[in-house]
Parts: structure tokens; C-alpha cells; sequence
């Protein structure tokens, strides 16, 4: 059943990153809730898993303008929310970082979010929200994560703008910033750091583990309740806001 807070005529929103991890589970979770959800990602076969009930699906790069272009196009006229959860991850040694890894990590994690913002912006209904996916790493200091920590911690600047921007319009700009989550991202480097600890990948997740107060790794469906509840008018007093969702291992 859709939530009380939902239009009757069905909310719309838009999801990046939306093929998978957490921001498929915001796009299934506000499916869930009643909202018609434009979901885009540069995986086209990620996206054709997920249900066709009250969900478009937009194979599109947010980095680039002709990808953000065409996710204009696709949502047509108004809409009521936006999710930029959309991200790529480079991470390694300082000496091993390119130019083209900054800029890539950059382009995707900042600019792209910027910029569909600015475009998707002037369609927002009055009282709508946009929702930034952030990460711990904006907050922590851990080597050979620079590009993306730097890129993340940006994300959280922008959201405080956007927040302040949109107000008179009503509109409210928050971000998330999800701890350690059970992601494909996070299987990408989790290997490598623990050859790097000399860990076999099980040992070294259980220390990371032990460092979080309720002791699990979070779920994308735990990020995907926070956003929901930012999306929804229960979060109705609060914007420029950063919601941490890493069981304690954040606090600030």
C-alpha cells in the first residue's frame, strides 16, 4: 500500500546508480512506496533485473552532458524528487593516481550530481527534495582513498548549497553518507586491501566489522529507509542536512 504522503496520481522520482547496491534499493524502496521512479545507470543489463511496475529504466552516464540530456527527456515534465546515489570508486597509493582517475572520480561523483541537479532542479514540484549519497570516507581519513574521500567530501559542500538555494522554492536538499554497506563497490576493493593487510579478504572484513558499535555491515535496504524517510514529509523541517548511516562508526 503506498505510503499516507504519497499523490494519488503517484509521485515521480528520479534515482541515479540505480542497477545496483544502494541506489537500487532506493529505486525498489520508493517503488514500494507509491512513487513512479525514472531509474538510471550506465548498466543496461543491471537495470533490465529490475521490475517494470511503476519504474522506467534510463541507460545514461550522469558525467556526461548528453547522458544528463537524455534523462531530461525521459522524465518528461514535473517531478517531485531526486536521488543522485550514482558513484564510481579509484582508489591506491599516491603515486599511483592519475589525472584521468581524479577526473573520472570527480566527473561522476560531483559533477555529475551538480549538474543534473541544476537541470532536473526547475522541474521540482514545491515541496520536493533531492536526497545526495555521500559516504563516511567524506568524514574519515584512510590512505590510498584520496580521489574518492576528496570527491565524497565535496558531495556534502554541494548539498549545503543546493539546501540553501532551493529553500525559497520549498525544496529540501539532504545527503546520506552509508558506513560500511554490503555493496558491489565495496567488493571491488575490499580484496585488494586485504591482500595489502596480508589478510585473507574474510579476516580483514571481520576487523572492519569489529570497529562498528552494533557490530554488522549495513544493508542497502538500511541507506534506502534513510532516504526514504528524507524524501517523505516527516522529514519536512530539515534540509542542508547529513544523516550518517554506519551504526555508530561516524558520529559527526
Amino acid at each position: 500500500m503506498p505510503p499516507a504522503w504519497a499523490e494519488p496520481d503517484g509521485p515521480v522520482a528520479v534515482v541515479t546508480g540505480a542497477a545496483s547496491g544502494i541506489g537500487r534499493a532506493i529505486a525498489l524502496r520508493l517503488r514500494d512506496d507509491g512513487i513512479d521512479v525514472v531509474a538510471v545507470d550506465l548498466d543496461e543489463q543491471g537495470l533490465s533485473a529490475l521490475p517494470h511496475e511503476r519504474l522506467t529504466t534510463v541507460v545514461a552516464d550522469v558525467a556526461t552532458a548528453g547522458g544528463r540530456s537524455s534523462i531530461g527527456t525521459a522524465v518528461g515534465g514535473s517531478l517531485d524528487y531526486l536521488v543522485n546515489a550514482a558513484g564510481v570508486l579509484r582508489f591506491g597509493p599516491l603515486p599511483n593516481v592519475t589525472e584521468a582517475d581524479w577526473r573520472h572520480v570527480f566527473a561522476v561523483n560531483v559533477e555529475g550530481l551538480f549538474f543534473l541537479s541544476q537541470l532536473l532542479a526547475p522541474r521540482l514540484r514545491s515541496g520536493g527534495a533531492i536526497v545526495n549519497v555521500a559516504s563516511m570516507a567524506a568524514k574519515t581519513s584512510e590512505a590510498d582513498f584520496a580521489a574518492y574521500s576528496a570527491s565524497k567530501a565535496a558531495v556534502l559542500s554541494v548539498t549545503r548549497s543546493l539546501a540553501f538555494e532551493l529553500s525559497p522554492r520549498r525544496i529540501r536538499v539532504n545527503s546520506v553518507s552509508p558506513g560500511i554497506i554490503d555493496t558491489p563497490m565495496q567488493d571491488v576493493f575490499l580484496p585488494e586491501l586485504a591482500r595489502q593487510a596480508g589478510l585473507a579478504p574474510e579476516e580483514f572484513q571481520a576487523q572492519r566489522v569489529a570497529t562498528v558499535p552494533l557490530r554488522r555491515v549495513g544493508t542497502p535496504e538500511d541507506v534506502a529507509a534513510v532516504v526514504a524517510f528524507l524524501l517523505s514529509p516527516d522529514a519536512g523541517y530539515v534540509t542542508g542536512e547529513d544523516i550518517n548511516v554506519s551504526a555508530g562508526l561516524v558520529t559527526w
